[in-house]
């Protein structure tokens, strides 16, 4: 099953209507989406360029009602390749002790860290493995988009209770697939690693050359293959300016207001492509920006 189909049943097996679960935002719409069409309530917490996408704990433990059952955490986030420290996670496992919350961590863009930056899961830390929920896959670091092949881990009773609703939505990825996650988790290990280094050097080169453009900014991410692109000097909307550029210079970006209230005045890029590309987008997002400054 891909992340997509073990985050509904995830959400499904556990969340009933009127519940409360506290989610990032920015983040991956799903986890918006979901709880909402379960009768739901998702509860926004956010992440902030100048927080370094970190936890606002205050903010977070303000939002926890009775009402909350589970926490919802991206890490390393899409869309804006943040990755949370070590003291984050430990902080936040107080807290889901504190409130006895169930933790849903997504955590597909564990292999691709940068500048020596180690992910950590949440489940890892003491008293987590019993109330976390991770979901990962094989489309990132494997390049398997499009295959749906994704995995869960969480004790045994949370997976039996995800599977009640799961076998009567999917049966199971395909036997092919499955075979081929077999060879990617048995034999893929330096693929990735190559893979990441490759990312590494696009990553820092996409980095400075958009903050070498007048009137944009944007942070070094560490995690996943995207830049959370600051274009709020323009005095225009993320969609406009999505448009703009799509129009002007070519070049496809996501506009940051499709991932909540957050992501307004962010565009989002992804570096899963080749360098030769990355440099053309970045000269033809230059030559476009600068022509717009000076309308």
């Amino acid at each position: 099953m891909g992340v997509g189909e073990a985050t509904f049943a995830a959400m499904d097996a556990f969340l009933e209507e009127g519940d409360e679960v506290l989610v990032p935002n920015p983040v991956w719409l799903n986890y918006i989406r979901v709880p909402t069409s379960l009768g739901a309530k998702p509860i926004d917490y956010h992440l902030t360029e100048k927080n370094n996408y970190q936890i606002d704990f205050e903010e977070l433990e303000g939002k926890i009602t009775d009402r909350t059952k589970m926490i919802v955490i991206v890490d390393p986030s899409n869309p804006t390749g943040g990755v949370f420290s070590r003291e984050t996670l430990e902080h936040l496992a107080e807290i889901a002790i504190k409130y006895d919350l169930i933790v849903l961590s997504d955590e597909i863009y564990e292999q691709l860290t940068y500048d020596g930056e180690k992910h950590v899961s949440i489940a890892s830390l003491p008293g987590m493995k019993e109330r976390t929920i991770k979901l990962s896959g094989f489309s990132k670091a494997y390049s398997m988009t499009g295959w749906r092949l994704g995995y869960m881990c969480a004790p045994k009773e949370v997976i039996s209770a995800c599977v009640c609703v799961h076998q009567y939505t999917v049966t199971c990825a395909s036997s092919f697939v499955q075979d081929a996650g077999v060879t990617a988790l048995y034999d893929c290990d330096d693929d990735v690693e190559a893979m990441r280094q490759e990312y590494q050097e696009r990553k820092n080169y996409v980095v400075k050359a958009l903050n070498a453009i007048e009137g944009v900014t944007t942070n070094d991410p560490k995690g996943a293959f995207y830049i959370f692109v600051n274009i709020k000097s323009f005095g225009k909307t993320s969609y406009e300016m999505a448009e703009y550029l799509l129009e002007e210079a070519k070049v496809a970006l996501v506009p940051g207001s499709a991932f909540d209230s957050e992501g307004e005045g962010y565009l989002r890029i992804s570096y899963a492509t080749g360098m030769d590309e990355l440099k053309e987008a970045c000269e033809r997002m230059k030559n476009a920006l600068d022509a717009l400054r000076k309308e």
